[in-house]
């Protein structure tokens, strides 16, 4: 028979032997395999119905910069925040697989699943396989992550490349052994061949994103954390060992580039060698700082973060935090460690550099946000193992698999499964996932751009809310800017455009638009939600709604619309464009007023929509004065055109009443979604 070894557990260490339950030999020797299983269900989540949706705002940039190497442009003009690592990944597998949005999506696909493992290994050597487990299973099905892994953005793969740096810092400093060698490097145990390839692992992080700087104070923050503990223990070599230099490098940045005053000073130097931005992010603005946490909520930025841990786990985001005390108990250098990842750069982020404050940008410290969820539900099991079940019983590889199969499965089952399948299985464009995880918005532009694509002639001047949208889909490069304001960084505010005199078509204002319109006889207007937003001026947006044809028929779900001039074909006036029933969203019309005369002695009012793709009499329906409602006729053509309802005088008053439009989504024959109204008419009898 076997002998079974075990350590012995004394509750005089604050640190528990982690070779005891539920780490048996069992779970030492097939919980890669587990990870593996894991693997293989993230790629699949991450991977399903990939190009469903089109690619949204800042997603063409790494694609189209990509596709642009085979047109001779150089890959190295990259200025999105340092994504050139994808962006090459992306070229190189559009030489293999060819050019599309799925290839674009698959690289962050990839290395998105490869989160998975990185996740594993790091619980691993930080604390044990239980914790790793356990971190990777909630990043296999977290919808942060997953999210972040099905679009061709530098996050997924700026997530995996800094987990990777970390490893590597890890090894490095306190992989080897510390013993009485000579070399200094040995002695402090110091492995030299990931010391060799740390600034690799930095290079390769900070070419995936600018906030790897982060890493700076992670870095002081353990390794002062440990020399002051050194200290306190009087511990041999305590001034010169390799914390002890951390320490002393740290209170010389701190004062160089953290104290107000020496701040003032060095910026402007800094400036000289860096873009004004890039000063920003590492030498703080303590005049604003103060300003925010003067501020009637110094907290909102860190509540913003806050919210992605409470939505993408929101049963049980509080194992996170715990985790980091529990941490202390099971490996208390990897505790310190631990929170040094996560905490120090959360905090930072909230109340430090916390402009701009987006979600996506906690993707990198989010792993360790997850072993420390890993740390707690060990935490919990390591009670049960020593106080509650039989040493014998807690050592049967049984057990063992019962404990981390039911772990992760009462984990996932109290994840936000709902949210995750709406994610990988979107049923239209718009928002897929809960603002607190990411706040855009898919805007339909592969369906508006190919619907009209054959009807664009050459010389057509085509403007666009997104040039990029529009560029990418149409294939071409000439696409104009449709906005009219900006935002102001020294103002902090949105302010609208100086007047371009020029012949040159523009949009850049509402008398450089109109100019164009009436100057070039042919042109397009692609209109996303940007065409609502303080970005259009509110006399374009008017402008285009009144003169120009639109498209209805161009996008499906409305999140795209299409509008055209032609001088040889004029639209016939329009008084508004209002669009219903392509979305959940657009069920009914917003009210508007009406002036009526007295209808004394009247007994029908008739109402005339100049409407479009009204395609069964009970589609659609006018209701007045939010009390009465009467169904529309259908359009009896596939064009613009005008339709009748016949109303009972009695439900209007002399002067002003209010009328609202519906869509009817039970529509039996509503053979296009949705319908158009571009005027209102009224006459009695």
């Amino acid at each position: 028979m076997k002998k079974t070894v075990t350590k012995k557990v004394t509750l005089k260490t604050t640190e528990i032997p982690i070779n005891t339950f539920p780490l048996s030999e069992w779970f030492e020797k097939y919980a890669v395999y587990f990870v593996v299983v894991l693997m293989i269900v993230g790629f699949l989540l991450r991977e399903f119905q990939l190009d469903f949706l089109s690619l949204w705002t800042d997603e063409f940039i790494i694609p189209d910069q990509a596709a642009g190497v085979f047109q001779g442009k150089s890959i190295l003009s990259h200025h999105d925040n340092n994504g050139i690592f994808l962006t090459v990944l992306v070229f190189l597998n559009y030489s293999i697989f060819g050019i599309s949005d799925y290839s674009a999506r698959m690289v962050s696909v990839i290395l998105g699943t490869l989160v998975i493992p990185a996740t594993y290994f790091l619980g691993k050597i930080l604390f044990n396989r239980f914790i790793g487990t356990i971190a990777a299973g909630l990043a296999t099905v977290s919808v942060y992550s997953v999210f972040w892994s099905r679009v061709s953005r530098n996050y997924a793969s700026f997530e995996l490349f800094y987990l990777l740096l970390i490893i590597v810092f890890w090894l490095a400093l306190e992989g080897g052994r510390s013993g009485n060698s000579a070399n200094w490097f040995d002695r402090n145990g110091i492995q030299k061949k990931y010391l060799l390839l740390f600034p690799f692992a930095l290079l390769a992080s900070l070419l995936n994103h600018q906030l790897t700087f982060f890493f700076i104070f992670t870095f002081m923050a353990y390794g002062s954390a440990m020399a002051l503990w050194n200290l306190y223990q009087k511990k041999d070599g305590r001034f010169t060992n390799k914390y002890s230099w951390i320490l002393y490098g740290t209170l010389l940045f701190m004062f160089l580039f953290y104290t107000p005053f020496m701040a003032d000073i060095i910026r402007p130097v800094a400036g000289l060698v860096m873009h004004e931005e890039g000063v920003l992010w590492f030498i703080p603005r303590w005049d604003i700082i103060f300003q925010m946490w003067a501020s009637a909520d110094p907290a909102k930025v860190f509540n913003i973060y806050m919210s992605v841990f409470k939505v993408d786990f929101p049963n049980y985001w509080w194992l996170g935090f715990i985790g980091l005390i529990v941490a202390f108990f099971v490996q208390r250098k990897s505790a310190v460690f631990l929170i040094s990842l996560f905490i120090v750069p959360l905090m930072l982020m909230s109340f430090v550099f916390y402009d701009p404050a987006t979600t996506r940008y906690l993707i990198f410290i989010y792993p360790f946000f997850l072993i420390g969820a890993g740390v707690a539900v060990y935490g919990i099991w390591r009670v049960i193992g020593l106080y509650l079940l039989p040493p014998s019983l807690a050592q049967r590889a049984v057990i063992n698999i019962a404990v981390i199969l039911g772990t992760v499965a009462v984990l996932i089952s109290f994840a936000p499964i709902k949210d995750l399948r709406a994610l990988i299985r979107p049923q239209r464009h718009g928002m897929v996932a809960r603002g607190e995880i990411s706040n855009w918005f898919f805007s339909n532009w592969r369906e508006a751009s190919q619907n009209v694509k054959a009807k664009i002639q050459k010389d057509d001047i085509i403007f666009s809310t997104m040039p990029s949208g529009t560029n990418h889909y149409l294939g071409i490069d000439s696409s104009l800017w449709f906005r009219q304001m900006h935002y102001s960084e020294y103002v902090k505010r949105y302010i609208s455009n100086e007047k371009i005199e020029t012949t040159a078509p523009n949009g850049t204002t509402y008398e450089n638009f109109v100019e164009t319109t009436q100057r070039f006889k042919r042109g397009w207007v692609f209109a996303d939600y940007y065409f609502y937003n303080v970005m259009t001026d509110p006399r374009v947006r008017d402008y285009v709604m009144k003169n120009l044809t639109y498209h209805f028929d161009a996008c499906t779900d409305g999140t795209v619309q299409v509008f055209s001039w032609d001088h040889d074909a004029p639209e016939p006036p329009k008084s508004f464009v209002f669009e219903l029933g392509k979305s959940p969203e657009t069920q009914a019309s917003q009210q508007f007023p009406i002036n009526m005369p007295d209808l004394g002695g009247k007994l029908k009012v008739k109402i005339f929509v100049d409407g479009e793709a009204i395609d069964d009499d009970r589609e659609a329906f006018v209701v007045i004065n939010n009390a009465h409602s009467a169904y529309i006729s259908k359009c009896l053509t596939n064009q613009r055109e005008t339709v009748v309802a016949e109303l009972d005088a009695k439900w209007f008053q002399p002067g002003q009443n209010v009328i609202q439009f519906g869509y009817n989504r039970n529509a039996a024959n509503d053979a296009r979604k949705g319908f158009a109204v571009y005027n209102v008419s009224f006459s009695s009898e």
